[in-house]
């Protein structure tokens, strides 16, 4: 912890519950513990299928109309999911 790391972890969580700091790991929050937790969770999971993708070139990013649709496609996704026994 320096003032400037915390800078930045301020300045990249703007508008947002989540983000990554470079060599430090992931900064997760929510409404309660369990949110903060899932979301951190969820982080990480994305994360992971990044640097897997990159193992085999360079990732294709969504950007604005794309980006917009695949976002309005998955809202919602596993809200309503009944959880397996």
């Amino acid at each position: 912890g320096t003032q400037a790391l915390s800078d930045a972890a301020l300045e990249a969580l703007e508008g947002r519950k989540a983000c990554l700091l470079a060599n430090h790991g992931a900064i997760a929050f929510g409404p309660g513990l369990d949110e903060a937790l899932a979301l951190a969770d969820k982080v990480e999971a994305l994360a992971r299928q990044y640097l897997a993708a990159l193992a085999v070139g360079e990732p294709v990013l969504l950007q604005g109309e794309k980006l917009a649709e695949a976002i309005a496609k998955i809202s919602g996704y596993g809200l309503n999911a009944t959880p397996s026994p």
